[in-house]
């Protein structure tokens, strides 16, 4: 079973222009293959395989002027970009043919520099990896850092690294996993969807519906406004869409955010345990090869930060915040932070 993990990557400004010449490549070589089967229709000449195809618009292309900066990102993406169309065609064919069920298809359609996501896929061709300090290394790309929220169960047989239309970058991982059932748990607990409460759990506890996208209805009005009055093709509407996608954006996180902490809670999202500490000595280790650093002076380097970290935080860092003034910025703070918990602390009357 087949399986996809998905990651928020933070690529540099140099890494995202390589990205970017990454999807227009591929958008390209995607919008050439159907124009190059079309004419050969309407010359009489016969189907294009795949294999002509792949050998027209790539192989053949990248020695021409007019496309030789087709060779500046990985062959892989290329291929892949021509791997979609053909599945495209393949389905639009047994569509109109009676032998795909459904709704009918439509025959694919070109790529535009203006979709809404663009992505790219590479496979272990490709040769991607994953460093030892956590990064995901592309050809042609870099080592592009990744904020793991979870560990793979597999190795990956393919990476898509997508660009949605807020300007985030991700990475979708396809893994290989098992078809065993998950462990037998000792509690049950029944959910319950509802419009008053979010959600009404089978013990009796309710969980309030938080309706962040009514609280940023107005933010989103007042956005849509704007891009409405923008002058189509403009660089001002392309700036007012990214405003209203992130606007969005915000939305979705902030509505997926207390979901995801519930459900970790009652134990359907388990966290792996340890992961941080385990990233921490990644990193570390990464730094000491790096410094040319003796892995004995490592360990005692290491052993002495684990040392203070234990011994000096209490003594330090726990007076420092129960020290800490109450200003009128404390009055902000929402009840059940850490913040608000110092503030009853310190207005506590002595004795």
């Amino acid at each position: 079973m087949q399986l996809r993990y998905r990651y928020r990557l933070y690529p540099a400004a140099g890494q995202c222009q390589a990205l970017a010449r990454a999807f227009g490549c591929a958008r390209v070589v995607f919008n050439d293959g159907p124009r190059a089967r079309t004419e050969a229709r309407e010359a009489g000449l016969p189907y294009l395989s795949d294999a002509d195809l792949s050998k027209q618009v790539i192989a053949e292309a990248k020695k021409t002027p007019g496309r030789a900066w087709l060779g500046e990102v990985s062959a892989v993406v290329l291929q892949q970009a021509l791997a979609d169309l053909n599945t495209a065609y393949r389905n639009f064919f047994a569509s109109i043919t009676g032998r795909r069920k459904g709704p009918k298809l439509a025959a694919p359609r070109f790529r535009s520099k203006n979709d809404r996501r663009q992505a790219v896929r590479f496979t272990k061709n490709a040769r991607f990896s994953i460093t030892p300090g956590g990064r995901l290394r592309l050809p042609k790309i870099g080592d592009v850092p990744v904020r793991w929220s979870r560990e793979l169960p597999s190795a990956p047989s393919s990476v898509t690294v997508i660009k949605d239309a807020a300007g985030r970058y991700f990475a979708s991982f396809v893994v290989d996993t098992s078809d065993e059932p998950l462990p037998q748990v000792a509690g049950e607990i029944g959910i319950d969807l509802g419009l008053t409460h979010f959600a009404v759990l089978s013990d009796g506890q309710k969980i309030d519906n938080p309706r962040f996208l009514r609280r940023a209805e107005r933010r989103l009005r007042k956005a849509q406004q704007a891009l409405s009055r923008k002058a189509k093709g403009s660089n001002n509407r392309k700036k007012a869409i990214a405003r209203v996608a992130k606007a969005h954006a915000s939305v979705g996180r902030r509505n997926r955010k207390p979901q995801r902490r519930r459900m970790t809670r009652c134990g359907l999202n388990p966290r792996p345990s340890g992961r941080r500490a385990r990233q921490f000595l990644q990193m570390f280790w990464v730094a000491v090869r790096a410094a040319g650093v003796t892995v004995a002076d490592g360990a005692a380097v290491l052993v002495v930060v684990v040392l203070m970290v234990t011994f000096l935080a209490p003594v330090y860092l726990v007076p420092t915040i129960s020290s800490m003034p109450v200003t009128s910025a404390s009055r902000s703070w929402a009840p059940g932070t850490a913040a608000a918990s110092v503030r009853a602390e310190s207005s506590r009357p002595a004795g």
